[in-house]
């Protein structure tokens, strides 16, 4: 059998066979041969002719372009950034560690922590996160759940319950640690009151400093007996 098929529909119809074929046993038995592979060559060609071009530069590379600053962000973030604390904060954010309170440490040097983005198994149109951390080098990852769930979250939820608490610029992150200088358990008043401390301080120096400056110079002036 030989599958003729229109450039602008070849990847629709890859997607919808491939589907099929993943979550349909009795479909993919009744599948010709080769047709599978056929439509893959066809989607193939067209996406690979479409998002592409010989200029990086080029409209054919968009799509890269366009996710491009995104990658390179978060490269440059955790290249000079290398810290433990943002897993210890997530894993508390995300009610991990009331399931797994050995979260609720240092992190082994090089672990990784994964966000999957899935699409749910049909009729389900749904997709869905799964989080996976490695402690260390050594060992696979690991699944964990967020919020109390027992299987992958739907990603609305997710995003729905987390959004909020995301820090997007120095301005909103300087604000969040100026209520958190509030905390009763830190027993500062403000970021004034520190401010008003500091400068207290320094004054005093600085006052004493010029105390025994005088003092010295004066002996030095004082003119010495024969």
């Amino acid at each position: 059998m030989t599958c003729r098929l229109s450039n602008n529909i070849s990847p629709t119809f890859f997607d919808y066979i491939s589907t099929g074929v993943s979550h349909n046993k009795t479909y993919a038995h009744r599948l010709p041969p080769t047709l599978v592979e056929q439509a893959r060559g066809f989607a193939n060609f067209h996406e690979n002719a479409i998002f592409s071009d010989t200029d990086v530069g080029g409209i054919g590379n968009l799509a890269g372009r366009t996710i491009l600053h995104t990658v390179l962000s978060s490269l440059q973030r955790i290249a000079f950034n290398d810290s433990y604390q943002p897993f210890i904060s997530l894993f508390h954010m995300l009610e991990m560690t009331k399931e797994n309170p050995e979260l609720a440490a240092f992190p082994n040097y090089a672990s990784a922590l994964a966000f999957e983005l899935r699409r749910g198994p049909p009729p389900e149109d749904r997709d869905f996160i799964r989080i996976k951390f490695k402690n260390g080098t050594n060992g696979p990852f690991e699944t964990y759940h967020a919020f109390g769930h027992k299987y992958d979250i739907p990603a609305t939820e997710f995003i729905y319950r987390i959004e909020s608490y995301a820090i997007t610029s120095q301005k909103q992150w300087a604000a969040a640690c100026n209520s958190g200088l509030q905390d009763e358990w830190l027993h500062i008043g403000s970021q004034n009151a520190v401010s008003s401390t500091v400068f207290a301080i320094l004054a005093t120096v600085f006052l004493l400093g010029m105390f025994f400056l005088f003092k010295f110079v004066k002996s030095a002036l004082a003119p010495t007996s024969t």
